[in-house]
C-alpha cells in the first residue's frame, strides 16, 4: 500500500514539470503522462477504499464512484440504483478547504422521484440533510432517466463521512426540486424526458429575443453571472460591493502540421459558440446554466 502511495507521490512532482503543464511535451510524452497519471489514481483509489472502512470499522469493501476507463477520457461517474434498498456513500475530502456541496448521480422513474439525504448535521446529530434533485443536461443521461442529488454536507479538511441517500419517507422541507427553464423550441421535449421527477417545474423561455437587455441570472450568495439569453455568453459579474461588464467570446483554429512548441493555424479563426438550445435549473443548493449549439454540443 506504501508502495503504491510512494509511486503517485512521485508521479505527482514529475507533472510540476512544465511539458506536463502546458502541454507542450512531444505526443509519446504526453501519453506516458497520462498513463502514469492514471496508475496514480486508481492506486490512491483503491488504498482509500480499503482504508476508510478500517477507519469507520465497518467490514464491507467500497467501491469508488467515480474512474477513468483510460489515460485520454474524461472521469466517469457511477449511478446509484436507490430502488429497495438505501444507497450509503462514503465521501472524502482531499484538500485543505472546507467543502459542503456534494453530489451523486441517480437513476430516477415514475415511481421513485423523491430522494432524501441523511448524515453528520453542524451540531453532530444525525439527521435530513438539505438536497436539491437537479436534471443532468447530457442528451445521453436524459435517455437514461439519470438525475443528480447535490446535498450540503459538513466534510472538514482531509475529513471523510458518510451519508444515506434514500427514497422512502422523505419530507420535503428538506429534499427540494430543481425549477427548470429552456428555449421554448426544446419545452416539449424536456416536459417528455424530465416530467418524472420534475413535473410542474419545467418552463421555457425565449431565446430569440434581439432584445439588448434580456438576460439570465444565476447565482447564490454575494456572487451572480449575468448571461446573454441569446448567445448564452457571459455578460456581466455582480457582487455585493461591485458590477464587473465582460466580454467573451470563443474561437476555434484549424491547424496544419502543429505540434510540441508549434501552433500553426491555418486561416482564419471561426467562432464557434452560437447557442442553440439554453438552459437554465435553479434550487436552494446550486444554480447551473448551459447552452448547446446547432449540432448538439
Amino acid at each position: 500500500m506504501y508502495k503504491k502511495l510512494d509511486e503517485a507521490r512521485k508521479n505527482l512532482a514529475l507533472f510540476m514539470h512544465h511539458d506536463g503543464i502546458t502541454g507542450t511535451a512531444k505526443n509519446k510524452v504526453a501519453i506516458d503522462y497520462g498513463k502514469r497519471m492514471k496508475k496514480s489514481l486508481d492506486n490512491t483509489i483503491e488504498t482509500m477504499s480499503s482504508l476508510l472502512p478500517k477507519l469507520f470499522k465497518v467490514d464491507s469493501q467500497l467501491v469508488s464512484e467515480s474512474r477513468f476507463e483510460s489515460y485520454d477520457r474524461t472521469e466517469k461517474r457511477d449511478i446509484l440504483q436507490v430502488e429497495q434498498d438505501d444507497a450509503t456513500v462514503m465521501i472524502y475530502n482531499p484538500t485543505s478547504s472546507r467543502e459542503e456541496i456534494r453530489s451523486s448521480l441517480i437513476r430516477i422513474s415514475s415511481n421513485r422521484n423523491r430522494f432524501c439525504v441523511f448524515g453528520l448535521r453542524d451540531d453532530e446529530t444525525w439527521g435530513p440533510l438539505m438536497s436539491q434533485l437537479s436534471p443532468v443536461f447530457d442528451p445521453n443521461s436524459r435517455a437514461q432517466n439519470v438525475a443528480e442529488l447535490f446535498y450540503r454536507v459538513s466534510l472538514p479538511s482531509f475529513g471523510a463521512v458518510a451519508v444515506k441517500i434514500s427514497s422512502k419517507n422523505c419530507d420535503e422541507k428538506y429534499g427540494d426540486v430543481s425549477e427548470i427553464h429552456t428555449s421554448s423550441h426544446a419545452l416539449r421535449d424536456a416536459q417528455r424526458d424530465w416530467n418524472s421527477a420534475f413535473s410542474g417545474k419545467i418552463r421555457g423561455f425565449s431565446s430569440s429575443s434581439s432584445d439588448d437587455t434580456n438576460t439570465i441570472s444565476i447565482g447564490l450568495g454575494e456572487v451572480r453571472g449575468i448571461f446573454d439569453s441569446k448567445s448564452g455568453l457571459l455578460r456581466e459579474i455582480h457582487s455585493s460591493d461591485c458590477k464587473r461588464k465582460m466580454t467573451e467570446s470563443f474561437l476555434v483554429y484549424k491547424t496544419r502540421n502543429s505540434g510540441a512548441y508549434l501552433f500553426i493555424p491555418n486561416g482564419n479563426p471561426v467562432n464557434c459558440c452560437n447557442s442553440h438550445t439554453l438552459w437554465l435549473s435553479k434550487g436552494p443548493l446550486v444554480h447551473q446554466f448551459a447552452f448547446s449549439s446547432a449540432d448538439g454540443k
